[in-house]
């Protein structure tokens, strides 16, 4: 540690003496580093599925196989559907008639000669269209069915319009895959009606398009987007409106109108983290009223413009890296101001406790002494946290953890290469009674020195114990109620429409869920072993508990066969080297039992290893990720939590301390498990990542106290008048760290208020979990810490002996022993 010390203070010295010449420098490379965004301005990434998906997931193969069917790649291809529902409220359903089924097809036509204006080119759909996929057949089969019954009389039983299963000339067409919440007609062809559907509550279309490379997506997305503003006005159909959605629940794939939906909740909520921001301001300025107005000014400037240039200067290093950027990576400023500013407090209370020190560069060199091994290992341990997620978490989770990453680094550097200069700027400004002003301030109040007697004390030991209680007794139910699931609603705002097409989809979800299944190694039906063992395969699928069962299986197999093996093909020999089929089951039961849904699929398809079948639904990536998500928060946790206890053990050295911290950081990660569950949050992606933050923002503060703790005998600190060595210990630290905690917290709780007002569920779920950290962090840094380590401190010395405790020039005299804490 003595090393440490005096790297410390030769830096801090050479800052002292070059205030000036080191903002400069430093402002130069940041600039220098900035001029990527000149060349290559940030494109901002946000890929609902692909981003959430873990990387090793097995859905991610099957996805690449049923890509590798269309010859395209899982990353391009997406799924666009359109929901037709009444125009009018006060209409509940569709009623079939040959006007409606005119216009909707009338509106399949129009979305595929749909033609947007571009600078380059126009953008239409047949740039996007995905050869062989064709998926709205069976309406266009049912529509021409409907048009023979009902234009030409037709009765013969060639055509048999039934719900959920109809036939065209012997062909079987399934209506299920287009309406639904239908209502029958009984004995409709005795009424002379062409189909049993009397109405529907939704009709849907689907397109299956695909875009290559970022430009081609924005190009995608432009056309979506302006396909969805002809949607939004309502006046393409006097008999229906409908709703276009991408990355939908449930069975479609990502698109970018959830995207831009979930920017647009971003941006609103940029407008929430300026008040914040502002604020925030308002409360250092406050803090900092013992300066000069010149130096408040100078040192509320650089708290902030610290971390939000580090975050800055993170995105163009991401650029670099090859790192994407995504909508997500918005959070990060304000993340930043809150660990940026902690440490700002933290610089300027031991600026302050240095007053007395007239040498500018003598009092940057204690500053840095006392204050810089603090911030040094809260930054390390933020960093070996974000770098856990960036290597543990799916793809968009991963990229929001590398820049956090460098933006902690970054703001680690400018903390001391920026606002640590500054610092020695203001003694230009410096009042002759300001260090006097802040002495007596700090010592007006007795409040830490009650605090220090009530924790040391036995009433408060067994308050502090009881409490201490109470939140494992609620974390642990907390716990036990919470179910790994998945949201992308979370994501977007409450007012947006895509929260429609959810609730629209979710009802279509009960009664009708198709699972694709790719064959890629399809058995000789020639042989006959071979097509009763396939054929045993479906059958087993077909009895699950879900599964509608063989009458709606789309297996073009069992009639490829009856026709083939007739006396019309005797003689015929067809090879296919993969095709497709589709088993379609019932929804019912949301997320989760979908999720649990897959797996026994799996285990049979694993049991005729010999055809090569993989599964595919669109939601099968989000269904592995609900499944892992628990082992991986286990596993990140496991891992981030050796990593801070060696970090701990590097700069605290004392095994019984080290344990202390980490124990502590799993106190705070447990409670907080809990209580995020209690407040409505459920165990998915996003809860993994902030937990992830919740352990770099509570190494904050029990590090801190930790860390003083230890080195109390062999630093400076203040004096205080009391007998008992523990309370005057306690005392001590809680000066020289509790008040600048406190202050940082507070400064980041006010920021992350109006957060609050955000109607996107995803950004209001990481203020509540930054805020619970903070209060979670305060408390076992500022009561269970200091309680922990002062049992093992004696009340006074047992040799005479004295303690020079130098602050402000004050020289002590006292009867405690020196003594080293654990």
């Amino acid at each position: 540690m003595g090393n440490i010390a005096n790297i410390s203070s030769q830096f801090g010295y050479f800052i002292g003496t070059y205030p000036t010449q080191t903002i400069g420098v430093a402002l130069i490379l940041c600039f220098s580093i900035l001029i990527t965004f000149v060349f290559h301005p940030p494109i901002i990434e946000t890929d609902i599925r692909h981003g959430f998906v873990h990387r090793n997931s097995r859905a991610v193969l099957e996805f690449q196989r049923f890509a590798e069917f269309y010859n395209s790649s899982w990353m391009d291809i997406e799924m666009m559907v359109i929901l037709i529902q009444p125009k009018y409220s006060n209409d509940k359903v569709l009623q079939i008639t040959p006007q409606l089924c005119d216009q909707i097809k009338q509106l399949e036509l129009h979305i595929q000669s749909f033609e947007v204006p571009n600078s380059v080119k126009p953008i239409k759909y047949n740039e996007f269209r995905v050869p062989g996929g064709n998926l709205n057949y069976f309406f266009d089969a049912f529509k021409f069915g409907y048009d023979l019954s009902t234009r030409q009389n037709k009765t013969d039983g060639s055509v048999v319009l039934t719900y959920p299963q109809g036939s065209i000339f012997g062909h079987h067409v399934s209506l299920a895959s287009h309406f639904f919440g239908v209502k029958l007609i009984e004995n409709y062809t005795e009424k002379g009606l062409p189909t049993a559907m009397e109405s529907a509550a939704t009709i849907s279309l689907f397109f299956m398009v695909k875009a290559h490379g970022i430009l081609q997506k924005y190009r995608l997305r432009h056309w979506q987007l302006a396909l969805n503003e002809l949607s939004e006005t309502g006046n393409y159909s006097d008999l229906f409106v409908f709703y276009i959605y991408g990355d939908q629940l449930l069975a479609f794939l990502v698109t970018q109108i959830a995207n831009a939906e979930m920017e647009r909740g971003n941006l609103k909520s940029l407008k929430l983290f300026a008040i914040g921001a502002f604020i925030m301001i308002v409360y250092i300025a406050f803090i900092l009223r013992m300066f000069s107005i010149k130096s408040k000014i100078l040192l509320t400037l650089a708290s902030i413009f610290s971390p939000l240039l580090a975050t800055i200067v993170s995105f163009s290093l991401a650029q670099w890296f090859g790192i994407s950027i995504t909508s997500i990576n918005g959070f990060i400023p304000l993340l930043m101001i809150g660990i940026g500013v902690d440490d700002a407090f933290l610089l300027i209370h031991a600026w302050q406790d240095c007053a007395s020190i007239s040498d500018k560069r003598n009092r940057m060199a204690s500053v840095i002494t006392a204050a810089g091994p603090s911030i040094s290992i809260t930054t390390i341990t933020n960093i070996l946290a974000f770098a856990v997620g960036a290597i543990t978490a799916s793809p968009t989770m991963s990229s929001f953890c590398s820049c956090m990453l460098i933006a902690i680094t970054l703001d680690y550097i400018f903390e001391l290469t920026i606002f640590a200069p500054v610092l020695a700027l203001t003694t230009k400004f410096e009042r002759g009674d300001q260090s006097e002003k802040r002495q007596s301030f700090c010592y007006s109040s007795q409040c830490w020195i009650l605090l220090s007697r009530f924790v040391i004390s036995k009433v408060g030991l067994v308050t502090i114990a009881s409490v201490q209680i109470i939140l494992y007794i609620v974390a642990t139910v907390g716990i036990m109620q919470m179910k790994a699931n998945f949201d992308p609603t979370r994501a977007f705002s409450s007012d947006s429409k895509l929260i429609t097409c959810v609730e629209i989809v979710n009802s279509i979800y009960r009664e009708y869920v198709p699972t694709v299944f790719v064959v890629n190694n399809p058995p000789d039906i020639s042989n006959s072993t071979q097509y009763d063992e396939f054929m045993e395969l479906v059958g087993r699928l077909e009895e699950l508990p879900s599964s509608y069962g063989a009458e709606r299986t789309l297996l073009w197999l069992r009639d490829y066969v009856k026709v083939t093996f007739s006396t019309y093909f005797p003689n015929i020999v067809v090879i296919v080297d993969n095709f497709l089929f589709i088993m379609v089951s019932c929804g019912k039961g949301g997320w989760t039992r979908r999720a649990h849904f897959v797996d026994p699929i799996r285990s049979i398809l694993d049991e005729y290893p010999q055809y090569n079948v993989t599964l595919f639904d669109y939601d099968g990536t989000i269904f592995d990720l609900i499944s892992n998500v628990k082992h991986e928060l286990i596993k990140a946790v496991i891992i981030t939590m050796v990593c801070i206890m060696l970090i701990c053990y590097i700069f605290i050295t004392k095994l019984l301390s080290t344990v202390v911290a980490s124990f502590t950081i799993f106190s705070i990660f447990y409670c907080l498990i809990g209580i995020l569950s209690l407040i409505g949050l459920d165990l998915d992606p996003i809860t993994m990542t902030v937990v992830l933050i919740a352990i770099g923002f509570s190494v904050d503060f029990t590090a801190h106290t930790c860390y003083h703790f230890y080195h109390y005998d062999n630093s400076a600190h203040n004096s205080n008048k009391c007998n008992d060595y523990r309370t005057r210990k306690l005392a001590d630290i809680y000066f020289a760290v509790g008040e600048p905690i406190v202050e940082g917290a507070t400064s980041t709780i006010l920021c992350m208020l109006p957060v609050f007002a955000v109607s996107t569920e995803l950004i209001k779920s990481l203020a509540k979990t930054i805020v619970t950290v903070i209060l979670l962090g305060i408390f076992h840094a500022i009561i269970i810490v200091p309680a922990i380590l002062s049992l093992r401190i004696s009340k006074t010395n047992k040799n005479e002996g004295s303690i020079m405790a130098t602050n402000h020039n004050i020289t002590v005299q006292s009867e405690c022993k020196n003594e080293t804490v654990m």
